[in-house]
């Protein structure tokens, strides 16, 4: 504590005398005080000097003292640090590339309004959809997927006939031609 209070004066004395040294050749004109301004400068790099003694002493005793248990506690807060930036990273990334990537997908009103909710879609193959149906009502009839490419031209069409019962839900396979490649940022129209 008495070193920190040494410290805090000395850095108040070396300020008023440089601001005494600056006041009085810069602004008064008076010769023989620059000497004063090389002093101060001198005097900051001696308490830059002694402030670094300060740290690397107390950062050593805290090291000496608490020993490898200092050591642990900083290694794993700097572990846990990087680990979370890492893995945020990581995640707004793979986001970002999701975002860009993804198919869109759209389910006609007329096939809503039969109680027919589209879920999750996975694309197994390249000419392959499977997709997360569920039938809220009883359903009889065809449902035809047809698929988009980003230039918005049609590349593939499926067609499946269901009977299912409400409450039923399950994926569903949607084969394509073997010329079809469902690409990335493909547009998915059910109807």
């Amino acid at each position: 504590m008495v070193k920190i209070i040494i410290l805090i004066v000395a850095i108040i004395v070396l300020f008023a005398f440089m601001l005494f040294s600056i006041y009085k050749v810069f602004i008064k004109k008076q010769k023989g005080y620059k000497s004063s301004i090389f002093i101060s400068l001198f005097l900051c790099i001696a308490l830059s000097i002694f402030t670094i003694y300060l740290t690397v002493t107390k950062t050593y005793n805290k090291i000496v003292n608490e020993g490898d248990d200092f050591i642990v506690n900083v290694s794993s807060k700097t572990g846990d640090l990087t680990g979370r930036s890492a893995t945020s990273f990581g995640k707004s990334t793979y986001d970002g590339v999701e975002k860009t990537l993804k198919n869109e997908a759209f389910i006609s009103d007329p096939l809503k309004n039969k109680g027919v909710e589209m879920g999750k879609i996975l694309n197994t193959n390249p000419n392959t959809l499977e997709i997360y149906l569920i039938f809220n009502k009883d359903f009889n009839g065809d449902i035809l997927v047809k698929i988009k490419d980003m230039n918005n031209q049609e590349i593939g069409r499926s067609k499946l006939n269901l009977n299912k019962k409400e409450g039923e839900a399950g994926y569903i396979q949607f084969n394509f031609s073997e010329l079809t490649t469902i690409e990335t940022q493909s547009k998915i129209y059910i109807e």
